[in-house]
This record gives C-alpha cells, sequence and structure tokens, in this order.
C-alpha cells in the first residue's frame, strides 16, 4: 500500500492514477491467491493428522497446545489473506467477487481450535463488518443487517471475556475492583450502520431503537457536547 501511494502521488492525471491502482491491485491480489492456495495445503495436511492423532487417544493427549496455537496461526494467517482480497475487490467496486472472499475468510476462521478460555476475536468481527459494506454496497440491506450483528455479536463476547478474566485475575492479586472494559465506538458504529439499513428498508422503528444503542454509547464515550454525537 506504501508503494501504491509513491506510485501514484506523482500522477496529476486520474485516468493514468487510475490504472495503475488497478493494475497494482491485480498484483496484490495474485499474491494472495498464491498464499492463500499455500496456506490452504498446509490446513488440509494438518486438519488429516489432526484426525489420525484422535483415532489413538494417547497420541492424541501429545497433541500439546503450542501444536494447537500453531495451527491457529495457520488458520489466522489463511483468514487474513482471504479479507485482504476481498478488500482489493471491494476497493475495485467488484462486490460480488469481495463478498465471495470475506465468506471465505469467516469460513475458514470457524476451524480455529475454539479453546474453552480462548477470547473471541476482534479480527473476526472486522471481516463480517467488511461482508456487511459490500452487501450495503449491493443494496442487499437484510443481509448486510445480519453481518453487523454478528460482528456486534463477537465484539460483546470479547468484551464480556476481558471482564470475566479481569475479574479473576484481580481476585487472585487484591480485593479492590477490576478495570471492566465497555463498549465503544466500533459497537456503537455498528448500531449506527444498522439503523440506516433498517432506514433503507422502511422499518423506522427498528431503525430508531438501533440508532438509540448507538447514542447510549457515544454519550458515554465521548460526552455530550461532543461534535460526532
Amino acid at each position: 500500500e506504501k508503494q501504491l501511494m509513491l506510485l501514484t502521488k506523482n500522477y496529476k492525471d486520474k485516468s493514468t492514477r487510475c490504472t495503475i491502482f488497478e493494475k497494482k491491485y491485480e498484483e496484490i491480489v495474485n499474491e494472495y491467491h498464491k498464499l492463500s492456495g499455500k496456506m490452504e495445503i498446509i490446513t488440509q495436511r494438518w486438519e488429516k493428522n489432526e484426525a489420525n492423532l484422535k483415532k489413538n487417544r494417547r497420541k492424541f493427549k501429545e497433541f500439546t497446545k503450542s501444536s494447537v496455537a500453531q495451527f491457529d496461526i495457520i488458520i489466522t494467517d489463511l483468514y487474513n489473506n482471504y479479507n485482504k482480497v476481498g478488500l482489493a475487490f471491494d476497493s475495485k467496486g467488484d462486490y460480488a467477487l469481495s463478498i465471495e472472499y470475506f465468506n471465505k475468510a469467516i469460513a475458514v476462521s470457524n476451524k480455529k481450535s475454539n479453546v474453552d478460555d480462548a477470547t473471541p476475536d476482534n479480527n473476526i468481527a472486522t471481516i463480517y463488518n467488511n461482508l456487511a459494506a459490500a452487501h450495503n454496497s449491493l443494496e442487499d440491506y437484510q443481509l448486510a443487517i445480519d453481518a453487523y450483528e454478528k460482528a456486534i455479536s463477537i465484539r460483546v463476547s470479547n468484551i464480556e471475556h476481558t471482564n470475566k478474566k479481569r475479574k479473576a485475575d484481580k481476585e487472585l492479586d487484591d480485593d479492590s475492583p477490576p478495570e471492566i472494559v465497555l463498549p465503544g465506538a466500533e459497537i456503537s458504529n455498528g448500531y449506527s450502520k444498522i439503523s440506516l439499513c433498517l432506514y433503507n428498508l422502511d422499518r423506522f422503528k427498528s431503525a430508531i431503537q438501533n440508532i438509540q444503542k448507538a447514542i447510549a454509547i457515544d454519550l458515554r464515550v465521548l460526552g455530550p457536547k461532543h461534535k460526532d454525537l
């Protein structure tokens, strides 16, 4: 992206800039395709290995946390690559293809080990936001709402998990109350975008309810006199 800025800043002609951008985005997409292909092969091999280990309970117990963590790193790299390909297509206005890759990213993210004490991943919430924005660009408002709601759900779960962990850690240290994480701008923006989608669907009562949720968060985070409010 930095190289892209350097390449285009000296071109005043808009059509020339667009041509360079499109060419570079194609190169970026091709590179991510190659990476994603390699990561899929690694993922398939790992899953096969895991399945074989499960056949032998003794050996499966030796499948250590470090191995699970390593597998999750591979999965994370793969869904991040798919997300970036989706963003590249989204920037070109090819929303149908961007949706395809955002959905691939989400499907891969579901392969993570989901260890009991794992904090819900806000990066996945960001992918759902990207998916929602692409659906919104195509005026598929209900699909956009569904994706925005999923993003909010992940972020809320992340906050609840973080607060639970902080409370447990604090109880071990002293009796003072732990610092609590509260919903912030990202969740507020989610409710605001849902409200706009509902407005476009003429569901005005629900639109008002969602924008009121956004306002309640922003009042606490920004204060009543902030210009954004």
